[in-house]
């Protein structure tokens, strides 16, 4: 799933850095889609139960930064591939789905300030 974005050793340091622990079906898979967005759920749950504002400032960039490099780089391509391949079936309205509320969480994280 990192393909054109950061490595897969890259996507294990992010998760080991913010304490999320990796199902054991998918430690040799740690960039599939499962637990990337697992793990963005993880940090968006760290920001609801931070108490301070550098706290939260830091998991919004956290959160900014895993999407941009790690989800982002294929999502959109691989959504407009299987919309190519499969024109509307489930996996295009699934992709299609997750694609917008991603960018909805892209936007969300950029216009939100750090310290509210």
């Amino acid at each position: 799933a990192s393909a054109g974005g950061g490595s897969k050793e890259e996507v294990v340091r992010f998760y080991d850095l913010f304490g999320y622990e990796l199902a054991p079906a998918y430690a040799w898979a740690p960039d599939h889609l499962a637990p990337m967005l697992e793990f963005l759920g993880w940090l968006a749950g760290l920001e609801s139960g931070a108490v301070d504002g550098d706290e939260r400032g830091s998991l919004r960039r956290a959160q900014r930064a895993f999407i941009e490099r790690h989800l982002w780089h294929w999502l959109p391509a691989r959504a407009l591939a299987v919309r190519s391949r499969d024109g509307a079936g489930p996996y295009v309205q699934v992709l299609d789905c997750l694609e917008a509320t991603v960018r909805a969480e892209r936007a969300r994280l950029a216009d939100e300030p750090e310290d509210a």
